[in-house]
């Protein structure tokens, strides 16, 4: 009974993540058609989720990482929040966003195939999440179909899957040796770190760190720092040591579908199809890889 319970309280955080990290997606269309420079807005939202967590993390009294643990919480910090949310930036300037979409449908085998070096007899074997992932990723082809740009330079396409493959590294090195650390002080240090790298990083190449202006883009920074950033990731923090890697790298190739049907429901974005049958596919995926052993077959 208690296993049951566990294993719904680990499903239940996973869609949440799903869907809070899909809705992201909408708040920064919003964010973006208010006309916010990108850049400030993830150097900002970064900024804001560390102070905020920060005193957090004091007022829960929750104790720092040390040694190892700490150092792990820092080089994945740096990993997901300074190197791939730069080159995805970066890459997403000549590549459409919906092909970075699909390319991150290789995020889920990635892990899969880091999992056995980094993590060794942590992790299932394999081959049922590179099946999963390789549907999931035809299914996202199937749905973005009409945005794909193939034309883009290849240095895009090469910034997108670095991208990736840090945060695949991080993702691993989170799991073996980040053990033990509390969600809340996990992410105040990532997102520290972050900061530190995106706020030069938006001075350099931006316009410069501005605030939002207007209500719509101060709703939106709001939301991504609250729900994206201080909500979402620490339940992916915490789940990261619950489930397996593999199984978590799944809300990668489903919070797409949450944003076509957000942008559906919300800016009347076209939905055909296709969708459906894309939608399909990587639900088929995502059900391969990420449902226990006894309920796949």
């Amino acid at each position: 009974m208690r296993l049951a319970r566990d294993e719904a309280l680990n499903a239940g955080a996973f869609f949440l993540i799903v869907l809070v990290w899909g809705s992201t997606f909408l708040a920064i269309r919003v964010s973006n058609d208010a006309g916010y420079d990108p850049l400030s807005a993830v150097a900002v939202r970064l900024v804001l989720a560390s102070l905020a967590l920060v005193a957090l993390v004091k007022a829960a009294g929750v104790a720092w990482p040390r040694g190892t643990a700490l150092r792990a919480t820092l080089a994945s910090g740096f990993l997901i929040f300074g190197v791939n949310f730069v080159l995805l930036y970066w890459g997403e300037q000549t590549v459409a966003s919906g092909t970075a979409a699909v390319l991150w449908g290789v995020y889920p085998a990635l892990v899969a195939i880091g999992a056995p070096f980094v993590l060794r007899d942590q992790e299932p074997p394999p081959a049922r999440s590179l099946a999963g992932a390789l549907v999931a990723s035809v299914g996202l082809a199937v749905v973005f179909r009409a945005h794909l740009g193939l034309d883009a330079p290849i240095l895009g396409f090469a910034a997108i899957l670095t991208g990736i493959a840090s945060s695949t590294l991080a993702t691993l090195l989170t799991k073996r040796w980040a053990k033990g650390v509390h969600p809340l002080a996990y992410n105040a240090l990532g997102s520290f770190v972050g900061a530190m790298v995106l706020v030069p990083v938006a001075l350099a190449l931006g316009p410069g760190l501005a605030l939002p202006q207007g209500k719509l883009a101060w709703a939106s920074l709001a939301y991504l720092v609250l729900a994206g950033s201080i909500g979402a990731f620490n339940v992916w923090a915490w789940l990261l040591h619950r489930w397996p890697a593999t199984r978590v790298s799944f809300q990668t190739v489903l919070s797409p579908l949450i944003a076509v049907a957000l942008g559906w429901a919300f800016l009347a974005e076209p939905v055909d199809v296709g969708f459906l049958l894309g939608t399909s596919l990587v639900l088929a995926g995502t059900w391969l890889a990420v449902a226990p052993r006894h309920t796949a077959r």
